[in-house]
């Protein structure tokens, strides 16, 4: 399944509306477990989910770069233990379904 593309910003003046930034699709609107705004809790939760499509972006472009060994030979990144790699990869697939 496709996401909606990237990248994706807390619409201005609003805290909890979050949509694609050439401004075309309203992604979502976050709310509390009481159907409401909680002001803290609910704008990081804004904030995390506004970042989704940029961070799956890095994760990826850091996967790609340990999976084909290039780290740190191609395009200048840094080499990862073999630890956060497996990280990655879970963290891939938890987000793309694969």
């Amino acid at each position: 399944m496709e996401h909606t593309p990237g990248s994706w910003e807390i619409v201005p003046r609003s805290k909890y509306l979050i949509r694609t930034q050439c401004k075309t699709y309203n992604i979502c609107r976050v709310w509390n477990d009481k159907g409401g705004e909680d002001e803290p809790t609910t704008i990081a939760n804004a904030r995390l989910i506004a970042s989704a499509p940029d961070m799956l972006k890095i994760l990826k472009r850091i996967w790609y770069a340990n999976d084909t060994n290039n780290c740190g030979v191609v395009n200048g990144e840094a080499i990862l233990c073999k630890s956060f790699a497996l990280q990655i990869k879970y963290i891939l697939a938890k987000a793309t379904g694969e």
